[in-house]
C-alpha cells in the first residue's frame, strides 16, 4: 500500500482520547520533510492542535514549522462547518500538496440546499470517495473498549465509502496482540506508549518518524 502522505487529503478519525490530534500533527510534520506543503486542520472546540504544537493557532491560523500551516475551526460555533471544509479543501488545493483534517464531520444534511452548494457538496464527496485523493486513518487503542467502540463506529462509517488506509493502534505495549475479530481484515499501524505527553514539534517529529516505521 502506498504512503498515507502521498495523498492530496487525509481525514484523521477514532476514539476520544486516542490521539487523533498527535497522529494528525505527527502525519503533517513527516509529510514536510518529504517536501510537501501541509495544512493541517482541527475542528475540535477545545483547540488541541495548538496545545499539542505548543503554539497558538487560532481560526486565522498559524505556520508552526516550515512547511506546516495549521488551523482550528471551533465547530461549535460553525452551523455550516461541512460547507465550511468543502469550501476550505477547494481553496487550498493550488497552494498545498496535503490537507489533513483532525476529526472533521463526515455528513452533513443536504437538503434545501442552493444549487451552488449542493454542486459543492458533490464534488467534495467524489474527492472523499477517490483513494487516490484520499484516505481515512482511524485512531483507537488496543483495550476491549476501545475495539468495541472503533467496530461500530466504522461499522457507521462504511456508508460514507471513505477509502480507509487503515487502524492506527496508538499506545500500545510489547503485550499487545493485533486486533482481532471483524477490525483484523484492515491494516494495522502501531504506535507505542510513550512515556511522557506529546507537546511540541521536537515531541511529534518523534511520533512522525515511528509513524513512517510503522508502514504509514
Amino acid at each position: 500500500m502506498a504512503s498515507i502522505t502521498d495523498k492530496r487529503l487525509i481525514f484523521i478519525l477514532g476514539n476520544d482520547g486516542a490521539g487523533k490530534t498527535t497522529a494528525a500533527a505527527a502525519l503533517a510534520l513527516l509529510a514536510s520533510r518529504q517536501g510537501k506543503r501541509v495544512l493541517v486542520v482541527s475542528t475540535d472546540p477545545g483547540q488541541r492542535l495548538g496545545h499539542t504544537f505548543a503554539w497558538e493557532i487560532g481560526e486565522q491560523g498559524a505556520a508552526v514549522c516550515a512547511g506546516v500551516h495549521a488551523l482550528e475551526i471551533d465547530s461549535a460555533k460553525e452551523e455550516t462547518l461541512f460547507e465550511r471544509i468543502c469550501t476550505l479543501i477547494e481553496d487550498a488545493e493550488d497552494y498545498y500538496d496535503l490537507v489533513i483534517f483532525d476529526n472533521a464531520p463526515m455528513a452533513s444534511a443536504t437538503t434545501d440546499l442552493s444549487s451552488e452548494c449542493q454542486a459543492l457538496f458533490e464534488r467534495c464527496q467524489r474527492r472523499f470517495q477517490n483513494p487516490d485523493n484520499t484516505a481515512l486513518l482511524f485512531v483507537m487503542t488496543a483495550d476491549s473498549a476501545s475495539v468495541k467502540s472503533a467496530a461500530s463506529a466504522l461499522e457507521s462509517l462504511s456508508a460514507s465509502a471513505l477509502p480507509l488506509q487503515g487502524l492506527l493502534i496508538n499506545k500500545t505495549l510489547p503485550e499487545n496482540s493485533p486486533i482481532s475479530g471483524k477490525l483484523s481484515e484492515h491494516p494495522q499501524y502501531c504506535l507505542p506508549l510513550m512515556p511522557t505527553e506529546i507537546h511540541g514539534i521536537g515531541a511529534l517529529q518523534q511520533i512522525a518518524v515511528l509513524l513512517q516505521q510503522s508502514g504509514l
